[in-house]
Formats: structure tokens, sequence, C-alpha cells
């Protein structure tokens, strides 16, 4: 199976969650292809998270961030 979380930031809650949820998805016998994408600015916010799992787009500002993830997931 493949999952793809996609984040607009990744602070606080968010960030406690992912790092929570996908190394246990990662673990599972089945193989599951686990993604993120996020802002690469939040990188530090996922340290629990391999490097082969992260995919980023660009956020120059929130308002701007929104466009480039629509660009990101095409």
């Amino acid at each position: 199976m493949k999952v793809l979380h996609i984040c607009e930031t990744v602070k606080g809650g968010t960030a406690t969650y992912l790092n929570e949820l996908i190394p246990l998805l990662l673990a599972r016998k089945d193989k599951m292809q686990v993604r993120l994408l996020m802002p690469r600015e939040h990188i530090t916010e996922v340290p629990d998270i391999g490097p082969a799992s992260l995919v980023f787009f660009f956020r120059p500002n929130r308002a701007f961030g929104l466009f480039f993830l629509f660009w990101s997931t095409y």
C-alpha cells in the first residue's frame, strides 16, 4: 500500500503525530510505502522520519506556500 501525507506546515501537534505514526507504518511487515510532502524549512520538526520518506516543496511564506504545495502534488 502507498500512503502520502501532505502537510502545509509541520509544527507542534502535527509533527508529534507524524513522528509517531510514520515510523510505525514503515515498521509493518507488509512493507508500506509512506511519504510525507512538507516544507523543507520544517525538516527539524520530524527527526524520527528518515530522509527516504520525505518529499519537500518550496514555501517562501504561508500565502505562496499553498500555491507551491498545489503544484507539488502533480
